[in-house]
């Protein structure tokens, strides 16, 4: 069990609030102890919190807009086989260039893996079983050692256990024949030709469920786009639950694109089990061949949700946006001025109210008497407490 203990004035006045969390059967718990008793705007500013934590259950940027990537004990992904980091990003093949002692390289193959698991199911207490919608998006760049002569590729990979595959076509998640090690979703980005595998160019995009034969594939050159052309590309992949699709973007432009490369109907429990937590992260592989490719990760955001209407507002950029076009790029929609304003007038509003109410208790209250505990919806806010949320 962690222990936190906030001091926030925004929250409680000059009052202190101690959390404590712990995961039990995967959800989080959180006990709320009032040390003395709190006002009203202090219970609106909970709920309003615990709303949001309802929706957001894990956000998290690595890289060069956020946290650095770190192979470590103590960091943020486990890294396997040939995958290291540094300040240039992540690296899923050795970063150095081998000396060739004959016409081929060494085969190669790297993964790293967030160290926060995902839990699929939106609830326990949800009878339907809903899965939770994630989006997540990164930029990457794949450097062929020689022009012409591609490494096999990578994979963006969701994974029920923690273990590493092959190299080659394996793409470093699937065993030596391209199967499943552990219950596998991935989007490969693929840069070698396999006709063994289905492969239908050496440039193309595909989603693999549970084999390295993708149900679904299209060639990147569609969009002009060469992915082993040693220049940054920008990939966002998103699952919505509610829809059960899951789309593929990817550009030169950090810009996201409006149509999705690839649409795939999926439904995420047909692949993993509902009550499991799954691993993300990448994967690279090359094979033993002069064909090698260098892949470096230089920016990841992965965030999910419980609420897949919310998907697209909880996915940001990975970087920060263009400037602002002359003539108007950039600007608010009024709508959301409008809405933001209006509600924070309410609220306002309604504080305004409970606190005249309040002072005129206080001016009506008979010398010495003792003012009665404020209480919402039964709940009585002037003792001592212990506050239990269940998310």
């Amino acid at each position: 069990m962690r222990k936190l203990k906030l001091s926030s004035e925004s929250l409680t006045g000059n009052r202190h609030i101690h959390i404590s969390s712990l995961r039990r059967e995967k959800f989080l718990m959180i006990k709320v102890r009032m040390i003395r008793p709190v006002r009203l705007q202090s219970v609106l500013s909970i709920i309003i919190l615990r709303a949001l934590v309802k929706h957001v259950v894990a956000n998290f940027t690595l890289g060069a807009s956020g946290t650095s990537f770190q192979c470590t004990d103590q960091g943020n992904l486990w890294c396997f086989g040939n995958a290291s980091a540094s300040p240039a990003g992540l690296m899923l093949t050795p970063i150095y260039r081998p000396n060739m002692t004959h016409v081929y390289y060494s085969p190669s193959a790297g993964m790293a893996l967030s160290t926060t698991q995902i839990p699929l199911q939106k609830s326990e207490s949800d009878p339907t079983r809903t899965s939770i919608s994630f989006s997540t998006s990164f930029r990457f760049t794949i450097e062929p050692s020689y022009p012409n002569y591609r490494g096999d590729g990578m994979a963006f990979v969701m994974l029920s256990e923690g273990l590493q595959g092959f190299y080659g076509s394996s793409l470093g998640v699937f065993d030596t024949r391209g199967h499943q090690i552990a219950r596998t979703l991935a989007i490969e980005f693929d840069t070698h030709e396999n006709s063994d595998v289905g492969d239908e160019n050496n440039n193309h995009v595909g989603v693999d469920v549970q084999d390295v034969n993708s149900t679904l594939a299209r060639s990147a050159w569609d969009v002009s786009i060469d992915l082993a052309g040693s220049y940054s590309i920008y990939s966002w992949i998103d699952y919505n639950s509610s829809a059960q699709n899951l789309e593929v973007r990817i550009s030169r432009d950090k810009a996201k694109p409006s149509l999705p490369f690839i649409v795939y109907a999926l439904n995420l429990f047909d692949v993993f089990h509902p009550d499991e937590l799954v691993y993300v992260g990448f994967s690279a592989a090359n094979g033993i061949c002069v064909c090698f490719n260098f892949y470096t990760v230089h920016d990841w955001n992965f965030s999910y949700v419980s609420d897949p209407e919310s998907i697209i507002q909880v996915s940001p950029p990975i970087l920060p946006a263009s400037s602002p076009e002359p003539g108007g790029g950039g600007k608010v929609p009024v709508a959301l001025i409008a809405g933001v304003s209006l509600g924070v007038v309410l609220l306002i509003s309604i504080l305004a109210i409970v606190e005249l109410v309040l002072r005129q208790k206080k001016l009506n209250r008979p010398e010495g008497g003792d003012m009665p505990a404020l209480s919402v919806d039964g709940m009585d806010l002037g003792v001592r407490r212990t506050l239990e949320y269940d998310f």
